[in-house]
């Protein structure tokens, strides 16, 4: 889940100079520290188009092992980060992801199939579906029948029907084969009702698929995976009474962790909040708001305008839904959304307004990052906030006295740097400066390259896992290009 903040401009960024540097430095300090984290995150979460991976291959006497399959989370289910300043502590969840209770049943499956393969256990029926289905070129599917057929199927408990079945699905699911995934999923959920992995692999196929998370909770609340994915999901959507329920589910089996607790904290406040609320629904976009809010409808109009306006800029169709979150006050917002003191709006897989910083502009700053994260999830925070304050045509006096810092002490953040996540920085000078830099890049891109850029950098995102800014001109873009486009605005 991402973090897109915009900053409250009520202030100004006050004494510039060498304390103005100092908070310079420190932005540089937090935010690489934020993009190491999130680059750690991605080097254990897979998308769903890459959620099945072969691992561990080993050769056991004249049989060539499989390697077993092993499914991995989607990345909308990665835990956002609750900052120290916002949130009263600095940690990371520890709930094991929901691939984990998959990978244990099909960790097990191979376990006991090594065994059947080298022909040490097990009846011929047994032996001949776990040939089908490990080893052979016959085809998999003639091991169901084999195991609905043999006798020692179940042993110990462990019903190895289920587990093939899983299994089939894991590999479809490798193959994109929605159809085949679902096919072996409820084949195993008519065996075992009362089993929840098989809506786990659903879910894991599908990060938008709520419904058979939710099965696989009532099913074992007592899974802490399925509880603290099923938490972060039902927000997504504003569904708070449901993510409280599955976040206090997850505390009763690991409760020391505090992650979770400042999760519960925030998730309270947003059943508070919403118990006064009512939802309309226009075009996709579901506004929940209070009663009697007299910008609602303003609101809703303008969320539906800036989705267009920024799958325009973009080159892509618009998002077909969208959650948005009308606080009646800025203290109901940043309460309930877990955000620094300068937050004045944000996006995190829900749209987060205050009535009181409604207006046109900062809704289309926000709507942009709705749209780019759903055409492109991994775009870089850099991207993200440069992009927003342009479409959004922010150019508040706080913007030129940015500028002007980094032109005249010759001085930005480094640009791997601004990978990162803005709202880690508290200090609300070192968050516009983090800003402002970014919208200065977006500027001299569009400047050298045209709008044209910006789609071009959509499809570039979505092609290849590498650093974006680096590919979008020829050659790079460089610090000293960025301070000689600063010269040439002051100067023109």
């Amino acid at each position: 889940m991402e973090h897109h903040a915009l900053p409250d401009r009520d202030g100004s960024v006050a004494n510039a100079g060498k304390a103005r540097l100092g908070r310079l430095a420190l932005a540089c300090v937090l935010i690489a520290g934020a993009a190491f984290a999130y680059a750690r995150r991605d080097m254990v979460v897979e998308t769903a188009s890459r959620v099945a991976t072969e691992i561990a291959q080993e050769t056991r006497g004249a049989l060539p092992a499989p390697a077993p399959l092993q499914v991995r989370p989607p990345s909308s289910l990665a835990a956002p980060p609750l900052t120290a300043s916002a949130c009263n502590q600095d940690a990371s969840p520890s709930a094991p992801a929901l691939n984990d209770p998959v990978n244990t049943r099909l960790a097990e499956l191979w376990d006991r199939a090594r065994p059947i393969l080298r022909g040490s256990s097990g009846s011929d029926e047994l032996r001949s579906a776990m040939r089908a289905l490990f080893v052979t070129e016959r085809d998999p599917e003639d091991a169901f029948p084999l195991l609905a057929s043999a006798p020692d199927r179940v042993v110990d408990g462990f019903d190895q029907l289920i587990a093939a079945h899983l299994l089939a699905g894991v590999r479809a699911l490798k193959e994109d084969q929605r159809e085949t995934l679902h096919r072996h999923a409820d084949a195993a959920r008519r065996l075992a009702p009362e089993d929840p992995l098989p809506d786990v692999l659903l879910a894991l196929a599908d990060p938008e698929e709520r419904d058979a998370l939710t099965r696989a909770f009532e099913l074992d609340e007592e899974e802490p995976a399925v509880a603290f994915a099923l938490a972060h999901r039902a927000l997504k959507v504003a569904d708070v009474e449901l993510a409280a329920r599955a976040i206090e589910a997850y505390l009763d089996v690991i409760p020391d962790d505090v992650y979770a607790r400042a999760l519960r904290e925030r998730t309270l406040a947003r059943v508070a909040v919403h118990r006064d609320m009512v939802t309309s629904e226009r075009a996709g976009v579901s506004l929940h708001h209070a009663r009697a809010s007299s910008v609602s409808r303003d609101v809703h109009l303008a969320v539906l305008t800036g989705l267009e306006n920024a799958a325009r800029l973009l080159g892509t169709v618009r998002r077909e839904t969208l959650t948005v979150v009308l606080y009646p006050n800025d203290e109901a917002m940043r309460a309930s959304i877990c955000a620094p003191s300068w937050t004045g709006a944000l996006y995190d897989g829900v749209l987060h307004l205050s009535a009181a910083r409604s207006s046109a502009q900062v809704v289309q700053h926000e709507a942009l990052h709705a749209q780019l994260h759903e055409v492109a999830p991994r775009a870089p925070v850099w991207f993200h906030e440069g992009v927003a304050q342009y479409i959004a045509e922010e150019r508040d006096p706080g913007v030129a006295r940015s500028y002007t810092l980094m032109r005249e002490q010759r001085t930005y953040i480094p640009f791997p740097s601004i990978e990162g996540s803005f709202v880690v920085i508290e200090d609300p000078g070192a968050a516009r400066l983090a800003y402002h830099q970014s919208l200065a890049l977006i500027e001299l891109l569009v400047e050298r390259e045209g709008e044209a850029v910006l789609p071009r950098a959509v499809t570039l995102l979505n092609a290849l896992d590498e650093p974006l800014l680096p590919r979008l001109t020829t050659p790079p873009l460089t610090g000293d290009d960025l301070l000689h486009w600063l010269d040439v605005q002051a100067n023109p």
